[in-house]
């Protein structure tokens, strides 16, 4: 991995670099400290799964850790990164919960089926409950500039419920870096009627499968000419998918329209990178916070 956090309880995700992991820790325990008693070790936390990391190659001489032994050892020749160390409980560190490991986009495993869970004691489903009480306006906003689809506050609250009644957040694949996606994921399908779509191509494939579609106004919302036959084309996800290239995570999703009859006229993979949401809930910015949707996430999960 290519990020790392301090502690359990930080929201943030930051680059491993020499430079950024001197500055946050100050070389002070417990980041710095021996395993072994004879070399230093370099430790944090994952920010995805709470584990603690080991990060690999922050010196030039450096050592890692052993997948299977848990001896130390002299490092590969990579630029530095993150590895789960996953041998024993380190004090102020991370947690030690192998099935977080398993289910953790770190780990090398790319899917995940839909119906799997995160165990009862990890912390991850009540983080992600958290942060969209707190920030549902930001997940809302991610999920609308990688679709290209407005959600209105009425969709909003219909997708809620839907994703309340899936208990999407203990989903395996949940984290706390993919909140907007996940939560589209698992609000099953949704009604494209009078949405503003600003994805062109989505428009496109709307027009073509529907004569009569129009979209009114600057901002594209989606109507039907005046005195023609109903249509309700509706969107959801499929396909979760995840990988690490070059130790950066990538994950995906497949936007779908379906019409009237539930027949699939369009799809388009959606790619996205976590830490763009990392870093838009650690932002110190208010301008353009929606109290809206802040208050319906707030008031959404304390009924």
């Amino acid at each position: 991995m290519d990020v790392f956090k301090l502690k359990v309880n930080d929201a943030n995700s930051i680059a491993i670099s020499r430079e950024n992991f001197e500055h946050y820790t100050k070389q002070q325990p417990p980041w710095y400290q021996s395993l072994d008693e004879r070399n230093e070790s370099h430790l944090a936390v994952c920010p995805a799964c709470d584990n603690t990391i080991s990060i690999i190659g922050l010196h030039s001489s450096d050592t890692e850790v052993n997948e299977e032994t848990g001896d130390i050892q002299p490092k590969d020749n990579r630029p530095p990164h993150g590895r789960h160390y996953l041998f024993k409980q380190l004090d102020n560190l991370g947690i030690l919960d192998r099935e977080a490991y398993e289910n953790c986009p770190y780990s090398g495993k790319k899917k995940l089926s839909p119906g799997s869970k995160h165990s009862t004691k990890s912390p991850i489903p009540s983080k992600v409950l958290a942060i969209i009480e707190t920030d549902f306006d930001r997940v809302l906003y991610l999920l609308t500039k990688s679709t290209g689809i407005q959600i209105s506050h009425s969709k909003a609250k219909e997708m809620l419920t839907r994703y309340k009644q899936a208990e999407g957040w203990k989903y395996a694949g949940a984290t706390v870096m993919n909140i907007p996606w996940i939560f589209g994921y698992f609000s099953r399908s949704t009604s494209l009627m009078y949405q503003s779509i600003t994805n062109k191509s989505i428009r496109e494939a709307i027009q073509a499968h529907y004569p009569n579609a129009q979209f009114a106004g600057k901002y594209f919302k989606l109507e039907r000419a005046p005195k023609s036959q109903y249509i309700d084309p509706c969107f959801c996800f499929e396909k979760h998918n995840r990988k690490t290239v070059d130790e950066h995570l990538e994950e995906s999703l497949d936007l779908v329209l379906s019409d009237d009859n539930g027949h699939e006229f369009y799809r388009e993979t959606i790619t996205f990178d976590p830490i763009h949401f990392v870093n838009l809930i650690n932002s110190t910015k208010t301008t353009y916070r929606d109290k809206k949707l802040i208050e319906l996430g707030k008031d959404f999960f304390t009924r």
